[in-house]
């Protein structure tokens, strides 16, 4: 049985990494964090410290095959949220992040992800 929490737990999200860092079937998702139009998503997300809470917790997890891209749209426009992923996820996760793990969690062996819009860049 594999388990999703939401919105990485929030507001305990360094529990949910807790939770998740010791139970190979247990997954978080990345949906939910802000909500908000555009302008908010990008004066929030101008706040090293705002960033540094999620940044902190993902390295404490220390596996980024773990956590699921998700948004909550309508509430947040889905590019000014990617955009806050990618201040949060390492470019060297996002192929992982954006795609692979949903693939391979959800179990969707039939889907081509390289056809994917092009959210890595």
């Amino acid at each position: 049985m594999r388990i999703i929490i939401c919105h990485m737990g929030a507001p305990w999200i360094f529990d949910a990494c807790e939770v998740s860092y010791k139970n190979s079937n247990v997954f978080l998702d990345f949906s939910g964090l802000l909500t908000g139009n555009t302008a908010f998503v990008e004066r929030i997300t101008q706040e090293q410290l705002f960033l540094d809470r999620y940044k902190s917790a993902l390295v404490f997890l220390d596996n980024y095959s773990k956590v699921l891209f998700g948004t909550d749209w309508p509430l947040t426009p889905m590019d000014a949220y990617i955009d806050f992923c990618k201040k949060v996820i390492p470019p060297h996760a996002y192929e992982d992040f954006f795609y692979r793990n949903a693939v391979n969690v959800y179990g969707l062996s039939g889907f081509d992800w390289t056809k994917k819009k092009n959210l890595t860049t």
